[in-house]
């Protein structure tokens, strides 16, 4: 996902500058990398569906693939030996969405990754997830 950010941008760079030789170069890329990519697919089609007001079928995308998770997520356990809380961040990557779990104290770690959830679907767009746990949340 970071390569296929790192493109989107360049791509936009490339454009401001009117460097077009460039960014069509780039376009190729950012399609050819998405046409394989289902995650990649939903997010287009469920972003697309928005922005045409198809808000049925942005629901669909939205309860059936996992898209709906997309975003920074936080909570505190009712549990007394975590106090502290998680956040959790869940984002697309090629391929699935991705998880991960930072704790709220200072420890400046890098995310723990926490789950992933794959997507794939049939010629008929039934779309099927499976979710991987990755780590336990050490809650202390």
């Amino acid at each position: 996902m970071l390569t296929f950010l790192l493109k989107q941008s360049q791509y936009t760079s490339a454009v401001d500058k009117e460097d077009y030789e460039n960014a069509v170069r780039l376009q190729v890329a950012i399609t050819a990398a998405t046409q394989n990519d289902v995650v990649g697919k939903v997010m287009s089609k469920l972003n697309k569906a928005i922005e045409e007001g198809r808000f049925e079928d942005a629901t669909f995308l939205r309860d059936n693939t996992g898209a709906g998770l997309v975003e920074w997520w936080a909570g505190v356990s009712q549990d007394h030996k975590d106090p502290y809380g998680h956040i959790i961040h869940i984002y697309p990557e090629h391929g699935r969405f991705v998880a991960k779990s930072y704790n709220l104290l200072a420890t400046a770690k890098v995310g723990t990754p926490f789950f992933e959830i794959y997507v794939s679907n049939s010629k008929d767009d039934v779309y099927q997830e499976q979710v991987l746990s990755t780590y336990e949340l050490n809650l202390i």
